[in-house]
């Protein structure tokens, strides 16, 4: 009751602030597409469409605000593929060989895509960027939150969610997702808490920050997904690759590991244990299993795919992939999901969907790589750059493992590229025009 008043509060806030500017009435979007207080709650706001009535917020603002709420992005491509992609999915769909199933993931896949490619439009200044990733990570947290608390109280299980709510998965409380998460969550966490507005006026924000990222980390543990520890090797290699003080990490990392090792339960070792054994492992050897299906039905359906959960094509067929010589694996009577996000939009989009949908992966870290080395733009921009970089890299390095192609993490942070590459190029504009000035 008391968490239904909180947020009641709080998206009353984003529609009185949001009718008059695009880029809150945006945050109040993600905030509650990666939130989902309708999905968390026991009493008043439980099965709301609050998704809806604050899309009709956002859309309404941009009415009232067209002129000064939308500008065309400086960089085209990125947002050109994104359009290029929902047109495909679109034809694919048409295609689908499961139409029903396939219907109802293009609906909540499409809103995803649809919303992120209004960032780029409508995030030109570096305070409304600075509000959104700061609104994204404040909706993480929540989950974060109370999946460190489970974890230290021993919450955390195999197979069991560190987080329950009223509708099941929300789509984050998967196990390897929420891992995932936890992990890709640091980095913007910590530069939130080096560059944000926020950090500089609220004194208690550090503090919090730290806190948070304690909580991300332990919730990557609690979750006992191997998902998440992968990404916090990718994360800590990153990390040290960047860092001037190396020799920091040399000494910190191991004495970390050897503080936390006695405090997890055998049943956690045991299950990190099997990341290098896949064929000795059914839940890797299950994945493996069904990739080798995925390419045969590629080769069967290079064009179209099979559209949308195509992957319950493998129903009954997958022991024809499997080796007598491997460990026996449970496959599922509905079929097995991709557990990749590659062979995911392989299998339901073709070789056409996959090209397009690495364009929208690769091109954001091309524009990174440049601007994160580009010695005229602000130390800032540059660490945002590397910051998103680096997140795309957890999602795609997590994304081997877990089916979230169509999850909105890699749409967000392409839409969030393209607001940073606006923000640069508004910035310097503005500045050669105050240069000129002075000169005349």
């Amino acid at each position: 009751m008391l968490s239904d008043i909180l947020w009641s509060l709080i998206i009353l806030t984003f529609c009185i602030y949001g009718l008059s500017r695009p880029y809150i009435a945006l945050s109040g979007v993600i905030w509650m597409d990666t939130l989902k207080p309708q999905n968390l709650s026991f009493s008043f706001l439980a099965g709301k469409p609050l998704s809806l009535i604050i899309t009709a917020l956002f859309f309404m603002s941009l009415l009232l605000n067209f002129k000064k709420g939308l500008k065309k992005p400086c960089v085209k491509l990125p947002t050109l593929l994104l359009f290029m992609f929902m047109i495909w999915i679109t034809i694919t769909t048409y295609h689908a060989q499961f139409p029903a199933s396939a219907w109802f993931k293009y609906d909540f896949s499409i809103k995803t895509m649809i919303l992120a490619s209004f960032i780029p439009f409508v995030i030109h200044k570096k305070n409304h960027l600075h509000t959104v990733i700061t609104i994204l990570t404040v909706a993480i947290a929540y989950y974060l939150l109370i999946g460190g608390w489970r974890s230290v109280t021993g919450g955390g299980a195999y197979g069991q969610s560190l987080v329950q709510t009223s509708a099941g998965d929300s789509g984050i409380t998967e196990t390897s997702t929420l891992s995932m998460v936890g992990v890709f969550t640091i980095p913007l966490i910590y530069y939130i808490s080096k560059h944000s507005i926020f950090a500089q006026k609220i004194s208690l924000f550090k503090p919090i920050s730290i806190l948070l990222i304690g909580s991300s980390i332990l919730t990557v543990f609690g979750t006992y997904a191997r998902t998440g520890l992968v990404g916090l090797g990718v994360l800590v290699a990153y990390s040290f690759k960047q860092s001037n003080k190396k020799m920091r990490y040399i000494l910190i990392i191991p004495l970390i590991i050897l503080f936390s090792l006695p405090f997890l339960p055998d049943e956690w070792s045991e299950r990190m244990s099997t990341i290098t054994n896949a064929s000795e492992e059914s839940s890797a050897l299950g994945r493996i299993v069904v990739w080798r299906w995925t390419l045969d039905f590629a080769s069967e359906n290079p064009i179209y795919g099979g559209g949308f959960n195509a992957y319950m094509a493998n129903k009954g067929v997958l022991h024809l992939y499997h080796d007598e010589q491997e460990v026996s694996v449970n496959y599922r009577e509905n079929g097995k999901a991709f557990h990749n996000i590659f062979f995911e939009v392989l299998g339901e989009h073709g070789y056409i969907g996959l090209v397009l949908y690495c364009g929208i992966i690769l091109v954001p870290l091309f524009l990174n790589r440049k601007l994160s080395k580009d010695i005229t733009a602000n130390f800032w921009a540059q660490d945002l750059a590397k910051t998103l970089n680096l997140c795309i890299i957890i999602y795609c390095v997590c994304g081997m493992f877990i089916g979230v192609a169509f999850s909105p993490w890699i749409y967000l942070f392409m839409g969030m590229t393209v607001a940073l590459q606006n923000v640069v190029h508004y910035e310097k504009s503005t500045e050669l025009t105050y240069s000129s000035a002075r000169e005349h």
